[in-house]
């Protein structure tokens, strides 16, 4: 005969071996739809993949699986990525740029505060999500973020989505655009680009393992201190302390997309059959949504480019709210300075992973 209690034993043990196939059962569909996304080449497609995957999953079986320590690692990635980008930026060259950095993430904070009002007031979304979907960060970091705010992550993850993707295939048009009646009629362009590199050589070697603990240490700091977006945000600058001291990482970028895959997973199990049919709600937000950031996007890269001397391409360039990369390289393709529009769009993207969140609890809170 069996000892009292070790039926309650079998039962918690069959529960834990459930729990575990679950979890290792979302993970591999996470995996899988990442996989596909980044294969399928649109924008922060491991992120996409992952979630439509996972939310799939979620709606057929009941059985997905979402743990804080999804949402806790994929930040820690995607502050040790940023915060690496921190890390190569010349500091002197950075001084040089203070009023156009100043202007540029006051502005894209007011843009971000103004088109969320609008979204909430137009559309019904709650104002949280209608924050957060007009942040103009990354959709993996903005995502986790908002789903640790309580947000609805689904349609901010969408909203964010198509935000990015005008930030590739329509503003730069219109950019360019601008940038060629500007050049034709306007005052010569002034060189900031004097020799300055947004990637300083690595005189040390790296120092990879000690980075990645620290991001990690501050990164559990952040989650412990209970601040918004702590996690990413401690993580990023104790890597861009560490860098700015000649600590440097080299790390994998497939290790950024492991990282995304775990956001859309943590994301797309916690949705249900009810949030999913709430998405032909928001045909209308992303057309405001759009059309908003155009505008307003524009505007203010004509005051970079009026009142900081920039050149027009490095003005327009540094608003656009796209990959800090992908917009530098645009940039250098028109002859302008790569580096400078590196910079600027680096602060873009920091300070709305880092400043955006708190403004909009703030925001909430005043208005909610």
């Amino acid at each position: 005969m069996k000892p009292a209690g070790s039926w309650s034993y079998w039962a918690i043990s069959t529960r834990c071996r459930r729990l575990c196939t679950d979890i290792v059962l979302t993970l591999l569909v996470g995996g899988a739809g990442g996989f596909a996304g980044y294969k399928s080449k649109i924008p922060a497609g491991s992120l996409i993949g992952s979630l439509a995957f996972t939310t799939v999953y979620s709606m057929i079986s009941g059985h997905a699986q979402s743990f804080a320590a999804f949402r806790v690692i994929a930040q820690i990635i995607a502050g040790l990525f940023i915060g690496m980008q921190l890390a190569s930026c010349d500091l002197k060259a950075m001084l040089q740029l203070y009023k156009p950095i100043l202007i540029l993430v006051t502005g894209m904070l007011g843009i971000n505060v103004t088109v969320g009002l609008i979204l909430h007031n137009t559309t019904g979304l709650d104002l949280m999500t209608a924050l957060f979907a007009a942040t103009p960060g990354g959709i993996s970091e903005t995502s986790v973020i908002s789903a640790e705010m309580g947000a609805n992550t689904l349609q901010v993850s969408v909203l964010q989505f198509f935000r990015m993707l005008s930030g590739f295939l329509i503003f730069p048009l219109l950019a360019q655009w601008l940038i060629r009646r500007l050049n034709k009629g306007g005052r010569p362009p002034v060189s900031t680009d004097t020799g300055m590199q947004a990637n300083r050589a690595k005189s040390a070697s790296p120092d990879t393992a000690l980075v990645i603990i620290m991001a990690a240490a501050a990164g559990i700091l952040g989650y412990l201190a209970k601040f918004s977006g702590g996690v990413l945000v401690f993580s990023m600058l104790a890597v861009g302390l560490l860098g700015q001291g000649g600590k440097q990482a080299s790390v994998p970028r497939m290790v950024k997309r492991w990282a995304q895959m775990l956001s859309g997973t943590y994301i797309g199990a916690t949705l249900s059959l009810s949030d999913v049919t709430s998405l032909k709600e928001l045909f209308m937000p992303t057309i405001l949504l759009v059309g908003l950031y155009l505008v307003l996007c524009l505007i203010l890269g004509w005051v970079l480019y009026r009142f900081c001397r920039l050149k027009a391409s490095e003005a327009f360039f540094s608003c656009i709210p796209a990959g800090v990369s992908d917009m530098a390289l645009m940039a250098s393709d028109l002859g302008a300075g790569g580096p400078v529009v590196a910079i600027l769009q680096l602060f873009r993207f920091s300070s709305a992973v880092a400043i955006s969140p708190s403004v909009i609890l703030l925001v909430t809170q005043w208005l909610g």
